[in-house]
């Protein structure tokens, strides 16, 4: 992930990941998807890392 700025906040990280793996809502899933990704240039290693970081599982 290119380093730009900061990380976005942990607590939003972990509302897009709860609504990616608990919505029955197809678009709230994929508006979770979008931004989780976008937030971390559509790197998922970058998300994994930070996930490992903050202890998020």
């Amino acid at each position: 992930m290119e380093e730009i700025g900061t990380d976005p906040p942990v607590v939003l990280v972990k509302t897009w990941l709860e609504l990616l793996r608990n919505s029955e809502e197809t678009m709230a899933r994929d508006r979770a998807n979008k931004m989780l990704l976008g937030a971390f240039g559509d790197d998922m290693a970058a998300v994994v890392k930070f996930m490992k970081k903050h202890n998020i599982k």
